[in-house]
């Protein structure tokens, strides 16, 4: 029999990473921004090859303009609990067993997340592998080694409307998942 979420076993780990509403804008193909046909398969990445250039600006007149409702039609985060997310998970798996990163954290100190990521989940280390940042670049996302250079495509910094607006959206989520879970999402609180 296969592992689903109904046969949950015991033994097993989870890891959740905590995304914001600016890490989906910017990951993501969005049809209602890039287009239909653009955005052909679920889970499609946006390529600024294909799809239209993101820019703090256009997000800011997405959240700050459009409102939370809006918004939450093309964005699903935008909707989301995270609170109500991260104790549904617990509820199904067990606290110890539920590992939350943000994104902020793994953009941050990408290697040290991803061997306390390996560690949680019991596998080996990554000796040899290199996690030296996280891109967003065309088909080229997650974690990669690229040294010191800047990629086309790295997330850029919230305009402060949109995270004045954003922290009204998420305050309390943002405030219960530091207080007692120790995790703080900086570009959404």
């Amino acid at each position: 029999m296969t592992d689903t979420p109904l046969d949950w076993n015991p033994t097993n780990k989870l890891f959740l990473l905590l995304l914001t509403v600016q890490g989906q804008y910017n990951f993501w193909c969005i049809k209602d921004l890039d287009g239909a046909a653009n955005c052909i398969t679920p889970g499609q990445w946006h390529d600024p090859t294909i799809h239209r250039k993101r820019t703090p600006e256009e997000l800011e007149e997405l959240v700050v303009h459009g409102g939370r409702e809006k918004l939450a039609k093309i964005l699903s985060l935008a909707s989301v609990s995270y609170k109500r997310l991260v104790l549904g998970l617990e509820a199904l798996v067990g606290r110890e067993r539920l590992l939350l990163i943000s994104q902020e954290q793994l953009f941050t100190n990408t290697s040290a997340v991803m061997e306390h990521v390996f560690n949680f989940i019991g596998l080996p280390p990554a000796e040899g592998r290199s996690f030296g940042s996280i891109i967003n670049a065309g088909s080229e996302k997650g974690p990669y080694r690229i040294g010191s250079v800047k990629q086309p495509g790295a997330y850029f910094q919230v305009t402060p409307a949109t995270r004045q607006e954003l922290l009204r959206w998420f305050r309390e989520d943002c405030e219960w998942l530091r207080d007692e879970r120790g995790v703080h999402l900086a570009s959404a609180c």
